[in-house]
């Protein structure tokens, strides 16, 4: 039977020069000959602007994640396509309900963004009442509940 001597990788990240040869004189007093191969790699991400093809440098645009009928989407824009795309929805946001997603990030952190003021929930808890729906004296009030109380 004939062995084969082990082979040895190792990612060196960023290691370049010096660095580089050290590690593979070491390696190679420890593998005693052994097969080796020693690698730098950096791996880089550019985002490109979807609309133009341009590079996206550091703080000159983002990604950016929408939905529509019932797809969710992402396209990387530079800043200032993100100004045309939010001005072409502007409109229509304005003039529509948020159902569900994560709240801006300027908004403060705590009670979660669906909550309302205690006399609000009181007027809810109410309106229940009067149109005969069992709703808990405390707690939270089902969601179904509150939307058919914003919607009547």
């Amino acid at each position: 039977m004939q062995s084969t001597a082990p082979i040895v990788r190792v990612n060196l990240g960023e290691a370049v020069g010096d660095n580089t040869r050290r590690m593979r004189s070491e390696l190679d007093s420890r593998t005693s000959g052994s097969i080796l191969s020693v690698m730098a790699k950096k791996t880089m991400v550019q985002l490109v602007d979807d609309i133009s093809g341009d590079a996206i440098g550091d703080g000159e645009g983002r990604t950016v994640r929408f939905a529509f009928d019932g797809a969710d989407y992402e396209i990387d824009l530079t800043n200032s396509h993100i100004e045309e795309f939010s001005n072409a929805l502007e409109d229509y946001v304005r003039a529509s309900r948020r159902v569900s997603g994560r709240r801006k990030t300027n908004a403060p952190a705590g009670r979660s963004g669906g909550s309302s003021s205690s006399g609000e929930t009181a007027a809810i808890r109410e309106w229940a009442e009067s149109q005969g729906l069992k709703v808990a004296t405390r707690g939270r009030i089902p969601a179904d509940i509150v939307d058919r109380y914003n919607n009547r």
